[in-house]
């Protein structure tokens, strides 16, 4: 499974404590481990802006620029939608 379906099924909360569960030991991490992680990370991203309208609209803000990382938390998030 995905990380962007394993979150979609099961929650953002949930797969924070997978992540945290890999951290501590508890649980191997999998070849999943990266993207899920990535992807709780592109959550708060977002989250730190606002939300995805917000973030959005701070990726669009300057023509010339693009901001890649903020880019990519958009597509993470909008994939768990």
């Amino acid at each position: 499974m995905k990380a962007n379906e394993f979150i979609k099924g099961h929650g953002l909360d949930y797969a924070k404590g997978i992540i945290i569960a890999c951290e501590s030991g508890f649980l191997p991490k999998n070849q999943n481990y990266d993207d899920l992680k990535r992807i709780i990370e592109s959550h708060e991203l977002i989250k730190s802006f606002g939300g995805l309208d917000l973030a959005r609209k701070e990726a669009h803000k300057n023509c010339f620029e693009f901001n890649a990382p903020l880019l990519k938390a958009i597509l993470d998030v909008e994939s768990c939608q």
